[in-house]
Order: structure tokens, then sequence, then C-alpha cells
């Protein structure tokens, strides 16, 4: 009877495949957490981030580590690093095209984002956007003419969406708007102030009688007052409201009354939701 024998090729396989490639990954996930903490702010957002980036590199030291296991001849430190290199640039390009997806899609006002204001007796309020203010008045009404005009306006910005209300009994209108961002820091906020006050200062209707931004992060606020070339006079204020981890929207409410200080009390309450940061 012959005796057994092992595979001919068995000698010449990669004797600890696995280590080798996870000594690979390893260094590079190492690599990505110090740049991470180096470079992005608050410990919940280098984690998100480290790991989003580090995803692809760990699957591909699996593939490779399965890969030379599976190979009937011994790989050398380069053969190791090409194909680790390869495979993880594939998984890290994949994972890259989703997030930017997810990115783009996330700062899009949804259909159904765009119906769901809710108005009751005593208040004013959007789930999903996170904010909430008093109802002003009996006499407000959803305005079809102002709200075409005002979607007009937005069609060519997906990110912004507003809603109108007028008041029947008395000349005034109330106008909240929520703009989408992935910004947990307030640094999109004080790009979004430059944009209103660049508009605001190219406006021959406009006196303006205040125009403050205050705060840090996330709790940053803003404030603009004008007087309108009719007589009218018009208040903003901005703030920033969670939409779930590392998703803000910037609220803001304007309301223009015949009264210096109309609907002061409205712009007082605006409550938004909470930035989460890890």
């Amino acid at each position: 009877m012959a005796a057994l024998s092992p595979d001919p090729g068995s000698q010449e396989r990669n004797p600890t495949p696995f280590l080798r490639a996870f000594a690979l990954t390893g260094g590079v996930v190492v690599f990505i957490v110090v740049i991470a903490a180096l470079t992005v702010s608050g410990a919940g957002r280098a984690g998100y981030v480290a790991g989003r980036y580090s995803a692809g590199f760990i699957v591909g030291g699996i593939v490779v580590g399965v890969w030379a296991r599976l190979a009937r001849r011994r790989w050398g430190w380069p053969s190791y690093v090409w194909r680790f290199v390869l495979v993880s640039f594939v998984f890290t390009l994949f994972g890259l095209i989703g997030a930017a997806a997810e990115t783009i899609a996330s700062r899009v006002v949804t259909a159904s984002e765009k119906q769901g204001l809710e108005i009751g007796p005593d208040s004013i309020r959007h789930p999903t956007f996170g904010f909430a203010f008093p109802n002003p008045g009996l006499g407000f009404i959803r305005d079809s003419l102002l709200q075409q005009r005002l979607n007009a306006v937005l069609a060519q910005q997906p990110g912004v969406f507003g809603w109108v209300l007028r008041d029947t009994l008395h000349p005034q209108i109330v106008l909240v708007m929520v703009a989408k961002f992935s910004d947990v820091e307030g640094r999109h906020f004080g790009e979004f102030v430059k944009g209103m006050r660049s508009t605001a200062g190219k406006s021959a209707n406009l006196v303006m009688l205040e125009d403050s931004l205050f705060g840090t992060g996330a709790g940053r606020e803003y404030r603009m007052a004008a007087q309108l070339s009719n007589g009218m006079f018009m208040h903003i204020r901005c703030r920033i409201s969670g939409q779930g981890r590392y998703r803000t929207a910037i609220v803001c409410l304007q309301t223009t009354s015949a009264e210096r200080d109309g609907l002061e009390w409205v712009r007082r309450s605006l409550s938004v939701r909470a930035v989460e940061r890890s």
C-alpha cells in the first residue's frame, strides 16, 4: 500500500497568509485613525470618519488573506502589497461613491418633507426638521399664490424649501425656510449668513436695522431686521436644527409686519432640535 503523502504544492503555499494581510491593514488603519484625530473636531465625528475611510482597507485585507490562503505558490511582501493596494482601492472607491450619493441625497428636500409642516391651533411644527414656533393667530392661512412665487424662486435650490403664511386680518406674513446640510460644527451656517448679507446689501429697498451673528458651533444664531421701502418691517431669525447623526438643517423664521416689533414673540419662541455629535 502506498504511503499517504502531502499535496506537492502545499509546501509552496503561504504559511501565514492572514498575518501579512492584516499587518498591512493594521498599518493603514492606524494611519487613518491618527489623521482623523488630528484633523477632525469631536471624538464622535473623528471616529465616524476613521471608520468610513478604513472600511475599504479592512475588507481589502480580508480578501487578500483569503486570496493568499488559496494561492498555490508562496508570496513575497511585494505580492501582498500590490494585491492589497488594488483590492483596497476598489472597495474604498465604491465606498466613497456610495458616501457621495448619500450626502447628495441627504441635502435634497423630499416631497414628503415639503408636505410635513403641521399647523395646530397653538403651534406650527415640522417633525422631520425639528423646529416649532407658536401659531401667530387664527387669521394666518397658507397662501397658495405666495407659495407658488416662493417655489419658483427656490426651484434651482433642491436643498432649500419654505412655507408661507399670510394674515387675513392684518398686513403680516410669516415665512419659515429650511436649508439642509451635513454639518454639525456650524461651518456652513457662516457661509449661509454671508449669502444672506450679500443679497440684502445689494437691495436698494432695505434699510438695515440689525445684522447680528453670535454663538459658536451648532449653537450659532443669526438675526436680521430691516425696514422695507413700503414701510413694512422685516425680521429674520436663523438657527441650526439637528436631523439625526451628522445631519443638520438651517431654519430661518421670517416675519413681515407693519409694526416695528410685530410678531416678536413668535420669533423669540422658535425652537429647534439639538444637534447629535456622536
